[in-house]
């Protein structure tokens, strides 16, 4: 691992980010700022004199806000916190809340620390950019439209990892971060990862933003990339994400696009309502301890071959579950660490194991729940069909891919935040109008 690579690259992002804000529009300073930091950063945690967290979220979150302090301190003038982001606000809070309770002290208070300093900037920090900056529907197609830009710069290195396996990934030549060669090693090929997590978070990456591709399909000419054909962007990304063989990308892809389908033939998002309650619905099985036998028959029948690593991803569910229940079943371990730990995929187990049954619902009700359902609530109804609600549904559409993900893995979009907090304010703003009208 080349230390001062990574270092240098988060503090030099954190001082492009900030300088993004005086020279070019801010809107864009922000989209640059949070999708390029998710692309190229290193995804590992250091930890400078053992005192704060650093890695790609909390550069991200402090760029974002150093170019607002420095350079644009004046949008902060009318900005005042309303409930639809309480939230959001209390991400870092329940971490809090769990380590006090649960008295954790030395190393494990430090964990703690870590993780609630992370929400703030990976997280609460971005989606308050996304409040301050984007507030009408234009901004909401622009976003989308920058998701798509994202994924297309993305493909020459998926290509790349393609041809030249894990001997020479780009986080390898770049920061020293060696790759799993099992892991890459899927499908009769290599499964790229760039400076991503892993190869699953990247297909999951470039499958949500060939979803978002369509989306601006939809959404017409307004959302035309560089004047390409439409069918140009979404042939490129779809054959791409086939390509980098991520069974849950796959998933993740399958469910937008039909999801897509849906919400054109019908004109209605109650689809979206529908996913995002079967995510809680999957969450309340395996805290019962149910379905993990059908899901097992069911990976049986679809790709035996992945039997294993679905069984290992229960196995882990139900352990923290039944540690969790018995420590201290509201808000978890607090930072420590449980007696037994195998590692935990899921991005909801993470959070179950840190802030217990409370820190999940926070999680995803700041995440997920507020901005889809703001958005359903006050924007997407049958006489709102056309392009800003088209551009509304293609946002929290990509929101609710992500909550699909974390069941079973941990794609830490941060671009959702600012998505999230994009739609809250722009959704709020439209209902207002029209109630004046």
């Amino acid at each position: 691992m080349h230390t001062g690579v990574i270092y240098t690259a988060l503090v030099g992002w954190v001082i492009l980010t900030a300088m993004l804000f005086r020279f070019v529009d801010k809107k864009r300073a922000v989209m640059v700022g949070v999708l390029g930091g998710f692309l190229v950063l290193p995804t590992v945690t250091m930890l400078p004199w053992q005192l704060i967290a650093v890695d790609r979220g909390v550069a991200i979150g402090m760029g974002l806000w150093l170019g607002i302090v420095l350079f644009d301190r004046r949008v902060l003038r009318g900005a005042r916190p309303r409930w639809v982001d309480a939230p959001m606000m209390l991400m870092p809070a329940a971490v809090i809340v769990s380590w006090l309770s649960n008295g954790v002290s030395g190393d494990d208070a430090k964990h703690a620390m870590w993780l609630a300093w992370i929400d703030a900037w990976s997280w609460l920090a971005v989606w308050g950019a996304g409040r301050l900056y984007f507030s009408s529907a234009a901004d909401l197609r622009r976003l989308l439209v920058a998701v798509v830009i994202a994924g297309l710069l993305y493909v020459p290195v998926c290509v790349f990892e393609m041809i030249v396996g894990p001997g020479h990934f780009v986080a390898q030549l770049v920061y020293g971060l060696t790759p799993n060669a099992e892991q890459a090693a899927r499908l009769g090929g290599w499964r790229p990862t760039g400076m991503l997590r892993d190869g699953l978070e990247l297909c999951a990456f470039m499958a949500i933003a060939t979803v978002a591709s369509f989306a601006c399909w939809r959404v017409g000419k307004a959302a035309r990339l560089w004047n390409l054909p439409a069918w140009l962007p979404m042939a490129i990304l779809l054959i791409t994400t086939l390509a980098c063989r991520g069974v849950y990308g796959y998933a993740l892809l399958l469910i937008g696009l039909a999801a897509l389908f849906v919400m054109h033939l019908t004109s209605d998002r109650v689809v979206l309502v529908v996913l995002l309650c079967g995510a809680a619905l999957y969450i309340v099985l395996r805290l019962a301890g149910l379905g993990a036998d059908t899901m097992l028959d069911v990976a049986e029948h679809v790709q035996p071959s992945r039997i294993r690593s679905l069984a290992f991803r229960l196995d882990a569910e139900r352990t923290y579950v039944d540690q969790v229940r018995e420590h201290n079943p509201a808000l978890g371990f607090g930072g420590a660490t449980p007696d037994q730990h195998p590692f935990a995929d899921g991005w909801w187990v993470q959070r179950l194991r840190d802030t217990g049954l409370v820190g999940v619902a926070v999680w995803f009700i700041a995440i997920a729940a507020v901005p889809v359902g703001v958005t359903a609530a006050r924007l997407l109804r049958p006489a709102d069909y056309p392009t800003p609600a088209i551009t509304a549904a293609g946002l929290a559409l990509l929101i609710t891919l992500l909550i699909l993900d974390g069941l079973h893995n941990a794609t830490l979009l941060h671009a959702a935040a600012l998505a999230g907090g994009a739609l809250v304010t722009a959704t709020r703003a439209r209902g207002r109008s029209r109630a004046r009208r």
